[in-house]
């Protein structure tokens, strides 16, 4: 029959420590041959399709909805002078020309 680590004894070649040394390095030598595979013949083809979509106006859009209008701009008012005031405004400004 041979040496136990060379036949496997009752459990045949497979059972053997050189069947397991020939696996262990056979391992990876066959994941460095096959890694590129699994990409090239498994990944789906992504094909697009639809219309296209400006994500920024859609969010855009989004939470311009979620706000409401827009708030009123704000508007400087001038101090009209009243009574006193008003006299005292009218003396100061120049004389207009004709």
């Amino acid at each position: 029959m041979g040496p136990l680590w060379l036949s496997g004894g009752a459990f045949g070649l497979d059972g053997s420590w050189l069947s397991f040394v020939v696996l262990l390095v056979a391992l990876p030598v066959v994941f460095r041959l096959t890694h590129d595979l699994n990409y090239r013949y498994n990944a789906p083809v992504i094909v697009p399709g639809g219309i296209p979509v400006d994500l920024d106006a859609v969010a855009r859009a989004q939470h311009e909805a979620a706000m409401g209008p827009p708030a009123p701009t704000l508007v400087q008012i001038e101090r009209t002078a009243t009574g006193a005031s008003a006299e005292r405004a009218k003396r100061e400004q120049p004389p207009a020309t004709s």
